[in-house]
């Protein structure tokens, strides 16, 4: 970034150098995708093999259901006891995604950043401040 002051024939080859560096230059994303293609034989089953397992595991998980609390904190005011969202929420905000309770809802592919119940809504009182 910047101005250079050059004869023009000067500036013409610096702009046609920097086309070329820029535009022919390999991004890591396609060295990345030649990569994955060149060693797809080596790289896919360990992969797939990985996939299978979690979802084994996530269907077995949701088979053997909910494992009914052993103490309750009434935190809701009708409360079945077969499930206790409270310290389900709590596990997941302390990062346990196996036992904690995450869910995202129709908008997950357009998360790009997890953000704290504070700055949500320090972000929805700017916005409303700039209505």
């Amino acid at each position: 970034v910047g101005v250079i002051i050059a004869e023009p024939a000067l500036l013409c080859v610096m702009n046609q150098v920097n086309e070329n560096v820029v535009f022919t230059a390999p991004s890591i994303s396609q060295r990345a995708g030649i990569y994955a293609l060149r060693y797809r034989k080596e790289i896919q089953p360990p992969m797939i093999e990985e996939y299978r397992k979690r979802m084994f595991y996530a269907a077995e998980r949701i088979m053997e259901g909910p494992v009914p609390p052993t103490k309750c904190d009434n935190c809701l005011k009708a409360c079945k006891h077969n499930f206790c969202i409270i310290r389900a929420l709590s596990r997941a905000q302390q990062g346990d995604v196996e036992t904690g309770l995450v869910f995202t809802g129709e908008y997950l592919p357009t998360i790009d950043k997890i953000l704290t119940v504070e700055e949500i809504f320090q972000q929805l009182q700017a916005e409303l401040a700039a209505i």
